[in-house]
C-alpha cells in the first residue's frame, strides 16, 4: 500500500501534486486507486476539470477505455459550448465549458478532478453534465 500523503507537498492555501507526478510507481498506483471502483459501472466517458483534473482524467479515461471529455475554464473553447457558473474554494467566481456535442443524452460519465476542498467545482460539473443530458455515474478525486 502506497502512502500517497507522502507525495504532497502543503502549501499555505493549496498542496501541490509535483513529487506524485515524478514518481511513476505511485502515480500509477493512484491512477488504478481512482479507476479501480468505476471497472464494472459502465461509464461511457471520463470527464475531467481543468487543469490538474486533465492529468488524472486522461489516465483514467485510458484505464477505463473510454471518451475523455475536458470542462475547461471560461474563454478557452472556440465553438459551439455549454456552460456553468460556480463559486470555487476562494470565494471566486468561475464558470466551466464544455464543448456542445461532447456529452451526449445518455452518457454514464466520470466525473475526475485531482481534489476537492468544498465540493463546489464537482457540483458545478455534475450540473454541467446534467444540462448535458449525461447521467453521473460517480467522482473520482
Amino acid at each position: 500500500m502506497i502512502d500517497f500523503k507522502k507525495f504532497i507537498k502543503e502549501g499555505k492555501d493549496r498542496c501541490d501534486l509535483s513529487s506524485l507526478f515524478l514518481n511513476p510507481v505511485a502515480f500509477n498506483k493512484a491512477i488504478e486507486e481512482m479507476s479501480e471502483p468505476f471497472r464494472t459501472d459502465h461509464v461511457n466517458k471520463v470527464v475531467a476539470l481543468d487543469a490538474l483534473g486533465f492529468i488524472f482524467g486522461s489516465r483514467i479515461a485510458e484505464k477505463l477505455g473510454v471518451g475523455f471529455v475536458l470542462f475547461r475554464k471560461e474563454g478557452k473553447i472556440p465553438v459551439e459550448k455549454k456552460t456553468v457558473s460556480f463559486t470555487d474554494y476562494t470565494k471566486t467566481s468561475k464558470v466551466f465549458e464544455v464543448v456542445s456535442d461532447a456529452i451526449l443524452p445518455g452518457d454514464k460519465i466520470l466525473i475526475v478532478d485531482e481534489w476537492s476542498e468544498t465540493g463546489s467545482q464537482i457540483k458545478a460539473a455534475i450540473s454541467l453534465t446534467e444540462q448535458c443530458e449525461g447521467v453521473v455515474a460517480g467522482v473520482s478525486c
